[in-house]
Parts: structure tokens; sequence; C-alpha cells
């Protein structure tokens, strides 16, 4: 999506605050690293850019495997209604039950 994501992930170690907040901060070095971050132009003299990112995240907490999967499928479903072709990615796995 081009002004939001979607993700439902595993329970953690961390608390899902903590893997959001990491997620941002790898996605924003992806960004400066491949030239398309959106504020690099305001990069202060130690080329910090500014946040990309909204604060905070919202967020479900999901309790059965009819949950997880309803949540699957809307994620994967997402891209189709702004007409974008349906997305794969490498770090995806397959949900096999609780």
């Amino acid at each position: 999506m081009p002004d939001h994501v979607h993700l439902v992930v595993k329970r953690h170690r961390y608390h899902v605050e903590q893997v959001v907040k990491l997620l941002k901060g790898d996605a924003t070095r992806e960004l400066v690293h491949e030239g398309l971050h959106p504020f690099a132009a305001y990069a202060d003299r130690t080329g910090k850019v500014p946040t990309a990112f909204v604060r905070g995240e919202w967020k479900v907490f999901l309790n059965s495997a009819h949950e997880i999967r309803r949540a699957i499928t809307y994620v994967e479903r997402n891209p189709t209604k702004e007409d974008l072709p349906p997305q794969r990615w490498v770090c995806v796995t397959p949900f096999v039950g609780v």
C-alpha cells in the first residue's frame, strides 16, 4: 500500500510496540539506503532524517485460529481494493495453526 501497511505478526518475546518500532527503524534505514526516503532533503547535519511514519500503531490481538486466518485473508486481499497486485514477500511464512 502506498500509505500504510498491514501485518499479522506471530506472538513474540518483544511487546508488539517494540516490534513495530524495530520494523519502522529498519524500513527507514532501507528507504535511506535506496534513496527513496520522502524526507531525505530534510536530513540534519548528521544525516538523520525525519521519520516518515506516524507515532504508535493500531493493533488487534488475535486469539483463535479463525481470527488469525480472517486477518491474514484481509491483509492478502487489501492491495486489490486499491487495484494493486497481490503482494508476496520472502519473509512471510504460512500460518499452520496455533
